[in-house]
């Protein structure tokens, strides 16, 4: 028969397991599907936004096929700086669900 106090330390430390656990899993899966959700629509986003804006410029000397090579590569370069914004609203939100849950000390 195992001691009152043993009992006790081992059903703390799985709960603490628990809390690591389901921390792990909804980190990993709210930086995935922000990722994944954001990317698309942002794209288009920028992509129609973007060639708007230079067709109104006058003078602008780009003919269609130099205009969509313009706007493709600015949209490109600015998702991989929203992907980065992205990751750090994750991590924000790591750091409250540890605060909301109490977790932080683990």
């Amino acid at each position: 028969m195992q001691p009152v106090w043993e009992t006790s330390v081992m059903n703390a430390y799985a709960a603490l397991m628990r809390a690591q656990a389901a921390h792990l899993m909804v980190s990993s899966l709210a930086g995935s599907l922000a990722l994944v959700t954001c990317k698309e629509p942002l794209r288009v986003s920028l992509s129609n936004q973007l060639r708007v804006l230079l067709q109104q410029v006058p003078q602008n000397g780009l003919d269609q096929a130099a205009l969509e090579q313009t706007v493709q590569t600015i949209v490109n370069d600015n998702l991989e700086v929203r992907a980065a914004y992205v990751q750090c609203i994750k991590l924000a939100a790591d750091h409250r669900f540890d605060h909301a849950i109490g977790s932080d000390r683990l």
